[in-house]
């Protein structure tokens, strides 16, 4: 028969085990702040948000059809109902794992190296499981060069992709994770989503591929674009906003809408000061009246 010193011991660990099993459950707390992209985004729209805010109408729906970085969802306030799309399904995949399965995910994260040589080895192996893709991928996003996956990003100096702080990193997606709590996340065809989510009081953000492949991820065609907005935008009955590169051609698809035009340092180049070469982008709205806020 045990002893009542040893029963004692028993449940004492036992009591150890509950409080140490209660705490790893717990769900994370959010970072202060407000969210923000977790990685950067070929084409993303970062230096573009300021511009684009004042732009969205009154609404009940907002649809990012091609969601990217996701970085005027993040900057904008919440709506009634929320949409993120994007057929990459890595990215829609972690977006996913963010929303549901944050502890797990930053478990995961929590053994990962800024270290090239896991970075070549998860290009090889993405993983067996949903989280372990999501982890994978997003290591690689973070330490990619200029938001590519498939480059390890380092700078001699510091400041390069590979030198992001792993605290830093952890507290992004505790951000985004709280951002993402009443968020649809979709990944679908961009027709699919126009058929899924169009009414009257819906606006769609639209950034597709651009047709001069300046960013190198999936370039579209003129043909491609004006498919787009023969079949998708103009077929609506909410209204859109349009993200797309500044070339003669797209100023002539999009000649009878309300057109703006912004300027930026060209990719590599942002940091290279006066002599950094301009890249040219369009902001377009339907000049029907739709947009008025």
């Amino acid at each position: 028969m045990p002893s009542k010193k040893n029963t004692s011991s028993v449940e004492g660990i036992s009591a150890l085990l509950e409080s140490l099993s209660a705490l790893l459950n717990q769900p994370m707390p959010v970072a202060n702040g407000k969210a923000k992209p977790a990685f950067g985004w070929q084409g993303g729209k970062r230096w573009l948000v300021n511009e684009l805010l004042p732009l969205i109408p009154e609404h009940k729906a907002y649809v990012e059809v091609f969601c990217g970085g996701g970085a005027l969802l993040c900057a904008k306030p919440k709506s009634e109902c929320e949409v993120i799309n994007d057929k990459n399904s890595e990215l829609v995949n972690l977006y996913r794992i963010v929303k549901y399965h944050l502890d797990e995910l930053h478990r995961e994260l929590d053994w990962c190296l800024n270290s090239r040589e896991e970075f070549n080895a998860f290009k090889e192996q993405r993983g067996l499981t949903d989280i372990q893709r999501a982890a994978r991928w997003f290591l690689r996003m973070k330490n990619g060069f200029g938001g590519a996956p498939d480059y390890f990003g380092r700078a001699r100096e510091g400041g390069g992709a590979a030198h992001s702080s792993k605290k830093a990193r952890l507290d992004v997606l505790r951000a985004l994770n709280a951002r993402l709590d009443s968020v649809v996340i979709e990944n679908l065809d961009w027709k699919e989503c126009f058929r899924l989510y169009d009414s009257k009081r819906a606006v769609f953000f639209c950034d597709p591929p651009y047709t001069t492949g300046e960013a190198a991820y999936g370039a579209w065609t003129i043909d491609d674009l004006a498919h787009f907005r023969e079949t998708g935008l103009d077929q609506l009955k909410g209204t859109w906003i349009l993200t797309i590169d500044d070339t003669p051609a797209n100023r002539g698809l999009f000649r009878d809408c309300d057109i703006k035009q912004y300027s930026r340092a060209n990719g590599i180049s942002r940091k290279a000061g006066e002599g950094a070469s301009q890249y040219h982008e369009l902001i377009i709205r339907p000049n029907d009246g739709r947009h008025v806020i």
